[in-house]
């Protein structure tokens, strides 16, 4: 458990510093909130610093099934 923390903290760290990219492909046919990501640097760091802190409440809630459910739901809602 020590470990998956440790190494969920690393990739938050990691991914906190990142540039501009957002974390998904910001290519190809996007949606307008991924064309809004995209384009501006602060959206782009702060999708990534979310994307991360999913990794962790992913790596840390067992089962996360649920969670995955509740995010899959969450998205179909936003992009209605």
């Amino acid at each position: 458990m020590l470990r998956r923390l440790v190494f969920c903290f690393a990739m938050f760290i990691t991914f906190s510093h990142a540039g501009s990219a957002a974390s998904f492909p910001c290519y190809g046919e996007l949606s307008t909130q991924e064309s809004l990501i995209c384009a501006d640097k602060g959206l782009s760091a702060l999708d990534v610093r979310l994307a991360a802190l999913y990794s962790v409440a992913v790596q840390l809630t067992v089962p996360a099934e649920p969670l995955h459910s509740e995010q899959r739901e969450w998205l179909g809602s936003v992009r209605a």
